[in-house]
């Protein structure tokens, strides 16, 4: 299964949290699925923020979108927020071509991926051709 993770402040051990994207992440690795998390450049959670672009993390495809840093809870993190979803939203054909996802998972704290995380699974069941077909669209709540 591939699966499409889309979590703005996911992390890794080595960069600081969020820590909950990679660890379930890398148990999806390890059962033999395919692992994608698409994820701002810029954390306010992290220790080290990595460059945008791609990279493999034990197994783990990330893709650093860029973002403007910012501080505090202010008009920059919305900044932030809003740089996070317009890229994503851009990129989505391309996720879907390159990736060709079978579950889409919107897992932000804030409810916004959610919108982009249902296009993304719409053009991948759209692709597929066939009702019933495509990414499944799953919304993971936490805190």
């Amino acid at each position: 299964m591939n699966i499409l993770y889309l979590n703005h402040y996911a992390g890794s051990p080595a960069l600081g949290m969020e820590f909950r994207p990679y660890y379930l992440a890398r148990e999806w690795v390890r059962a033999g699925h395919r692992v994608q998390i698409v994820a701002a450049d810029f954390s306010h959670v992290r220790a080290r923020q990595p460059p945008a672009g791609d990279e493999v993390i034990d197994g783990i495809a990330y893709r650093w979108l860029a973002t403007p840093a910012y501080r505090g809870n202010g008009v920059g993190r919305v900044w932030n927020i809003a740089r996070y979803l317009t890229q994503l939203w851009a990129q989505s054909r391309r996720l879907v071509d390159e990736f060709e996802p079978d579950a889409v998972i919107a897992s932000s704290t804030y409810p916004m991926d959610f919108w982009v995380a249902r296009h993304i699974a719409r053009l991948s069941r759209q692709r597929r051709g066939a009702p019933g077909r495509g990414a499944v669209l799953v919304h993971e709540v936490h805190d």
